[in-house]
């Protein structure tokens, strides 16, 4: 019987240490109140999709599409709040505010330049990325997008 209550007793600390993690991983993934994520995608000198897209912590989008996009002009829609965890856990898993500044190279004279300017939790950062960027970011840059989406959209007036 005695060693039935130290397992028990041990399960119970080892579900109340596990509560502590679990509650600072669902706090990492949950946007502040100051969220904002603004991605722009530049043209270049072939169809290439160009956009602005600004999300706030509320789930607003607001949707400039400038050339070679579904949209063209300034669309809104609002995302789920588990689509603005997924993107704070987007950001968090990639490492954002580890990167660079600016990743580039002046000698390419046509490349995409993707610049995404994001602010949770009392921490802002800008990365742009016109060449050279590591894998990772890429990867952001188009989790960013599947995240966002591309329906929705309704035409602002």
């Amino acid at each position: 019987m005695r060693t039935f209550f130290v397992i028990i007793a041990f399960l119970g600390l080892f579900f109340i240490a596990g509560a502590p993690e679990a509650v600072a991983q669902k706090k990492k993934t949950k946007p502040g109140k100051d969220f904002m994520l603004m991605m722009e995608r530049s043209p270049c000198r072939g169809n290439c999709p160009s956009y602005i897209v600004t999300i706030d912590s509320k789930g607003n989008v607001i949707y400039e599409g400038r050339r070679s996009v579904n949209y063209i002009g300034t669309y809104r829609k609002t995302i789920s709040s588990a689509q603005l965890k997924q993107i704070v856990a987007a950001m968090n898993n990639a490492n954002y505010f580890s990167f660079d500044e600016k990743y580039d190279n002046e000698n390419i004279a046509d490349a995409v330049t993707w610049t995404i300017n994001y602010t949770n939790r009392g921490k802002t950062k800008q990365v742009t990325d016109r060449y050279g960027a590591p894998e990772t970011l890429k990867e952001l840059q188009i989790k960013l997008e599947d995240i966002i989406g591309d329906s929705g959209y309704t035409k602002a007036d």
